[in-house]
């Protein structure tokens, strides 16, 4: 357990052996200077404590920090009156500079994606893993995990995102810095800027200190992770793109149908190609039927409609525009827009702007009656400028625009945002793409489950997390209609599949479904029942893509799920144990304490180790993340299937009796390995062995 004291006059946090580990706390704003120099501005004088060990406050004459105690750290704040001479712009309010007591060896940080000038973490933002280097600072968005050289292993990060977008740096000799963009606001003699809440704590360990970190997060900012189901269902967009039309709804939505009884979907999501223009989200020529009528269609096959839409922003170029130019975020130098690349950012404190989302939203879900609302490049339409109410920063307009959205919609719509920044979403979005789009090839998947795979500890915390569509088509399964080629082979399609179980996100397919072969709906019947627990890194500080992931113990079986990124076969192993092995793509029986596989090149591995018992169930054939309920007493097996038509595969210690609840099968392998497949209505087994 940490605390705050003060030092020398200075605050400082000491953990409760009495040893200060986070020294010469400071607060300021860094301001520009002169040919592009810029430089800090520091509260000064001497702190005083008004508080005990778990809470108070630390200040002095233009600067306190709040502080209280949250698990095995401090969740901290601070508030900085400016007392110099007006200036017209800054660039930063440094929320907390302070030097841990000994060097830094590795940092797992986000990297930023710049949106309009700020740095904001968004799907698209690599986490990197990295080790230090002599001289070296890390700077991030967000969050940072730290192993310092002692070993002791440690999380900074912010736990409220409601004023500036926030950031982070560490240098290897022990500075860390929290900071908040100012966007060149203008700072009054005598103005008081606030900062977000902070974290920072030791832990155990970084894999399980994340999770800690997002729940308390989660908690300051009313995480909203829970209130729905995670989606599972169809996306028009990665075939059809703006190619959109009712007949693509049908067609999809037929084959769904047809296979029901093994892919069950939820959602049917209609993506970008509906609307008339940015900024005039009214159906166009394609859809003259009504947007009201493909919902209405949608529902009456008993799936759940969904719809994409880019509410933040538009192009200087198009009607909406011209209609209303007053309605958008202005430049600091002049009253012209602020236009980044060609896009302009809608200015959500702007009265007008505020009935024009509501209105939108109100339409969408209240009047068409469309459930799941994908809300979509928001980083590229965030600028960094003047506001109609010129407190606003870029984060806060995105805030309100996430608050009107949430309000205007109708309690039961999830709402998905994409190509957001992460943090800021907390308490509005109920899920979250945790990575960029998926592209053609076998490349692009080790790009993006590095940020899928890392972000793990946000799902069904902050949101239920995203990790794009899942594609199992290869080109043979491609028509003259289709957008995006797809060039991965079969083999690296169940590698693909596999990752995306891992993240325990939404399962959202996005092929030609008509089109695909009975291998590939196989491959998508997998899926289901879906994975909602997002899999651990086991080497989260020792990869660049996590290739050994813990899925947990499910019952009485431990599972995890082995990849091989690398172009060449590679060994992968597990924690030591004792158990029965079983691995499901290859269907094959390790025996007990097995821990080591050699895999192929772009391969993956799911194994399932279940705990030793004279006779258990230790494999699954029908879903790559079985929950096989099971109990052994008194020489009976009892369990039950994961579902209908699925073959387990049983170890015997000894010859079985007695069976009811299904086929059993002696497996040709060895005799003491059987297969028991699923018959009839009843799920439930029983098994008695000699």
């Amino acid at each position: 357990m940490l605390t705050l004291k003060i030092t020398n006059g200075v605050p400082a946090i000491w953990d409760k052996a009495g040893k200060i580990l986070f020294s010469d706390l400071r607060v300021g704003v860094t301001l520009p200077g002169h040919k592009s120099n810029s430089h800090d501005v520091l509260a000064t004088g001497s702190w005083t404590l008004d508080g005990d060990e778990s809470s108070g406050t630390a200040f002095c004459h233009n600067a306190k920090i709040e502080y209280r105690r949250e698990g095995n750290g401090l969740a901290m704040r601070s508030f900085y009156t400016y007392d110099k001479d007006p200036t017209p712009r800054s660039e930063k309010l440094i929320g907390l500079w302070g030097m841990w007591h000994c060097s830094f060896e590795k940092c797992l940080f986000n990297d930023f994606t710049t949106a309009n000038g700020t740095l904001v973490n968004e799907m698209r933002s690599q986490v990197v893993t990295a080790r230090f280097m002599a001289n070296q600072t890390l700077s991030g968005a967000e969050t940072m995990a730290l192993v310092d050289t002692e070993g002791t292993e440690l999380i900074a990060g912010y736990v409220t995102f409601n004023h500036r977008f926030p950031c982070l740096d560490a240098g290897d000799e022990g500075k860390i810095v929290f900071w908040q963009q100012t966007e060149n606001h203008p700072i009054a003699t005598g103005e008081t800027l606030e900062g977000d809440w902070i974290y920072l704590g030791i832990c155990e360990d970084i894999r399980t200190g994340l999770s800690d970190y997002a729940r308390l997060a989660a908690k300051y900012m009313n995480s909203r992770a829970g209130i729905f189901d995670t989606p599972y269902g169809y996306c028009t967009w990665y075939y059809y793109g703006r190619g959109l039309c009712p007949q693509t709804v049908y067609e999809n939505m037929e084959t769904l149908a047809q296979n029901r009884h093994r892919i069950g979907a939820k959602y049917f999501n209609l993506d970008n190609g509906w609307f008339k223009e940015w900024g005039d989200w009214t159906e166009n020529e394609k859809f003259t039927c009504g947007m009201k009528k493909i919902a209405d269609d949608i529902r009456a096959q008993g799936y759940i409609p969904g719809i994409w839409l880019a509410p933040f922003g538009g192009f200087p170029y198009n009607k909406f525009f011209a209609e209303h130019p007053d309605w958008f975020v202005r430049r600091w130098d002049s009253d012209e827009p602020y236009i980044f690349e060609g896009r302009l950012s809608l200015d959500m404190s702007h009265p007008e702007v505020k009935e024009f989302i509501t209105e939108t939203f109100r339409r969408i879900t209240c009047d068409w009656g469309y459930r799941h609302v994908k809300i979509d490049i928001i980083t590229d339409t965030l600028s960094p400028g003047r506001h109609y109410d010129p407190a606003y920063t870029s984060l806060m307009n995105y805030r309100e625009g996430l608050r009107l959205i949430r309000e205007a919609m109708t309690e039961d719509t999830v709402l998905l945002a994409c190509t957001a920044p992460i943090g800021p979403s907390i308490g509005y979005a109920d899920g979250m793409r945790t990575s960029g789009d998926i592209f053609h090839d076998w490349t692009c998947l080790k790009g993006l489950f590095n940020e899928n795979l890392k972000r793990y500890y946000f799902n069904n915390i902050w949101f239920c997390n995203d990790p794009d569509c899942l594609l199992v088509r290869t080109s043979k399964n491609e028509e003259e209609d289709c957008i995006r080629p797809c060039n991965r082979t079969d083999a690296e399609n169940r590698t693909f599949a596999t990752v995306v179980m891992a993240t325990g996100g939404a399962m959202i397919m996005s092929d030609k479904l008509p089109l695909l072969e009975e291998y590939q709906l196989k491959l998508l019947s997998y899926m289901y029942p879906i994975n909602k627990q997002a899999a651990i890194p086991l080497d989260l500080m020792e990869s660049n893509v996590p290739s050994i992931l813990y899925l947990g113990k499910r019952h009485r079986t431990e599972i995890y799920a082995l990849v091989n990124w690398s172009d060449a076969a590679r060994t992968l192993k597990i924690p030591a144990h004792n158990g029965h092995v079983f691995e499901f793509w290859t269907q094959s029986y390790y025996g007990t304490g097995c821990d080591s596989f050699e895999i192929e090149p772009h391969g993956a591995r799911i194994v399932l180790v279940t705990d030793p018992a004279p006779v258990a169930a230790i494999g699954a054939d029908d879903c790559l993340c079985p929950e096989i309920e099971q109990e052994y007493a008194d020489g009976e097996l009892s369990g039950r299937f994961v579902k209908p038509g699925e073959t387990l595969t049983l170890f015997s210690e000894k010859p079985i009796a007695a069976i009811s609840g299904g086929e059993l099968i002696p497996h040709p392998v060895s005799p003491s390995l059987y297969t028991l497949t699923q018959k009839g209505d009843d799920l439930n087994f029983r098994v008695s062995i000699i």
